[in-house]
């Protein structure tokens, strides 16, 4: 994403979600090496390839970095302790 190049993730809850909320990734619901082989193909035959990869790293550069998410867990540890 940092990269500006969208990312592919199999169904994992917060992988998945950044792919769908960001619309910077890919999802293959397949553990078949050739399903996988072939969704892969048909990603690299996607003409948004370009759009996925800015979207991630905005996404990267204004939401998941290490700055912003240090900052929820103090918030976190301030709030519980």
């Amino acid at each position: 994403m940092v990269a500006n190049v969208p990312f592919i993730t199999n169904n994992l809850p917060e992988a998945s979600k950044i792919a769908k909320e960001e619309n910077c990734g890919f999802i293959i619901n397949d553990s078949s090496s050739e399903k996988i082989a072939e969704e892969i193909n048909d990603i690299f035959n996607k003409s948004n390839l370009k759009e996925f990869g800015k979207n991630g790293h905005k996404a990267i550069v204004e939401k998941y970095n290490w700055e912003k998410e240090v900052s929820k867990v103090i918030k976190w540890i301030m709030e519980n302790s």
